[in-house]
């Protein structure tokens, strides 16, 4: 099958990847070794590139015909597809209003240039602003704010306005690329702006495309005068230099389409003096051809200033946005132990996996202790939690597949000066896949640890993996499976630092039950 040779993620994949790794959260480590070995081994997965590795993988994991990410493709090019419709109505309608013309008065040509031109140029500019990275004049007092303020009223966001007249299924779809979850919507935060961003030019283009299309039409089949007025002081000359400056990109190929002084000057009307431009009936003045000369340089003006601008946009954030869902597919949580995981040397088979029986919980956890780790990690036992640190490594590569570089305490009686001694050492640690942070599941989430979380992200940068271990006691002192509920508040209060990269790991072969 020849998708399956495509190295390059689309929205549907990166949706899927991140719910099936977030599902896999919840199953043995074990059973994810096993699972992925024989994956990693298929002739249709072996040998890809980093990135084609995953995609094949998430194909064979994920062989439904129409998963949700397919889904909320499917939904997000639907609603873009209607915005478009309402773009090219608007501008067929905006067209209509300035070409209309019942003759008593000329269609104004300085009224069409400021739609067409001064707007759409205006538009363009403050279209950058937003797309704008925000580094590059976050100094600025209020631009962030203002840059905000200009996202939030793109064409783009009227998206999720018509995707309320959608089906249920597919709004829930549509749901998946904005993002269920705070640390899921900051995964998905650049790609969900960007595709804002595209969907804007999109309608923008269409507009475009539709105003053209009118104004043609009423050209070709109407019998238009243009003129021009303005109560401003503007003298012919003047007007003269505007639109000769306006019609430089197409003077050289299209001179007919440059308009003379002599247009200029003979179009001119007031409001007050309309016999320049009524006339009686069957009198037809030398100039009167000249009215109709002026349509020529405002198609080109629409279509150089308005159109074409536009489509080199829509290109810019298609661009973009195939680079966020890049970025944001190779930094899905998890990733990186899961491509270890698939690499051919990777075995879970061993004697005492076979002496306990293949079909025992013994079995596996006896197999995940022999295979390779799925990457190493620095780890942090939080509070002094009573587990020794010959235990903490064999849990650790038994349940996560982590392997053990460096195991320091933190947080507890420890003075603040400790901690961020701790949080340099594992951010100078280059070698690290991911950061466990060992913790007392019965014990709730308390501030502390949430600040040294954030303190902690900091000191890594913004993409290595942090795993919150909670883990449970049994009363001999064995490190055991926390509670569910247990498990569900750590969970749910991890997910406010709405970081992706920080995810909540259960140990014991009992936590994905």
């Amino acid at each position: 099958m020849s998708f399956l040779f495509r190295d390059e993620p689309k929205l549907a994949d990166l949706v899927d990847l991140a719910e099936q790794m977030a599902g896999d959260e919840q199953v043995p480590m074990a059973d994810r070794q096993e699972r992925d070995r024989q994956i990693g081994q298929r002739p249709a997965v072996a040998g890809r590139s980093s990135r084609g590795l995953v995609l094949a993988w998430l194909r064979e994991v994920r062989p439904e015909q129409e998963s949700r990410g397919t889904g909320a493709e499917r939904a997000n090019y639907l609603t873009g597809a209607l915005l478009a419709l309402i773009g090219l109505l608007v501008g067929m309608a905006a067209a209509t209003a300035a070409f209309h013309y019942d003759g008593t008065h000329p269609v104004n040509v300085v009224t069409i240039l400021a739609v067409f031109v001064g707007l759409q140029v205006l538009l363009l500019l403050l279209m950058l602003m937003a797309a704008m990275p925000s580094r590059w004049l976050g100094w600025l007092p209020g631009f962030r704010w203002v840059q905000q303020e200009l996202r939030s009223l793109s064409p783009g966001r009227l998206q999720g306005a018509i995707a309320r007249f959608l089906p249920a299924s597919r709004r829930d779809d549509l749901q998946a690329i904005v993002g269920r979850d705070l640390a899921r919507r900051k995964l998905f935060a650049r790609v969900h702006r960007w595709s804002v961003l595209q969907w804007a030019q999109v309608f923008a283009v269409a507009f475009n495309l539709g105003a053209i299309a009118c104004a043609l039409a009423l050209v070709v089949f109407r019998d238009l005068a243009f003129g021009w007025s303005t109560t401003l002081a503007m003298e012919p000359d003047r007007l003269h230099t505007i639109t000769s400056a306006l019609a430089t990109p197409w003077a050289a190929a299209f001179p007919d389409a440059v308009p003379t002084d002599q247009l200029i000057k003979t179009t001119r009307y007031f409001r007050l003096q309309d016999h320049g431009f009524v006339r009686p009936p069957g009198a037809v003045p030398p100039e009167a051809g000249l009215y109709g000369q002026w349509w020529s340089f405002l198609l080109a003006a629409m279509l150089v200033y308005g159109l074409l601008p536009r489509v080199l946009t829509w290109a810019l954030a298609r661009w973009r946005l195939r680079a966020a869902i890049r970025h944001a597919f190779d930094h899905v949580p998890g990733l990186a132990e899961l491509r270890y995981r698939l690499q051919p040397h990777l075995s879970t088979q061993a004697i005492e996996a076979e002496a306990a029986g293949s079909g025992s919980a013994q079995g596996r956890v006896s197999a995940a202790v022999l295979a390779p780790a799925s990457g190493r990690a620095g780890v942090i036992n939080w509070a002094d939690l009573p587990i020794d640190d010959a235990s903490a490594r064999g849990d650790l590569r038994r349940w996560l597949g982590l392997e053990t570089a460096v195991l320091l305490p933190a947080g507890g009686r420890l003075p603040p000066e400790e901690d961020r001694r701790v949080i340099e050492q594992m951010g100078a640690a280059a070698d690290l896949d991911a950061v466990a942070v060992l913790v007392r599941s019965w014990e709730p989430p308390v501030l502390e640890l949430l600040d040294f979380l954030r303190d902690l992200r900091q000191g890594l940068g913004k993409e290595r993996s942090i795993r919150v271990v909670p883990v449970g006691l049994s009363p001999d002192g064995q490190a055991i499976a926390p509670r569910p509920d247990d498990l569900r508040q750590w969970r749910d209060r991890v997910a406010t630092l709405a970081d992706p990269a920080i995810v909540v790991s259960a140990v014991g072969e009992e936590a994905g039950r």
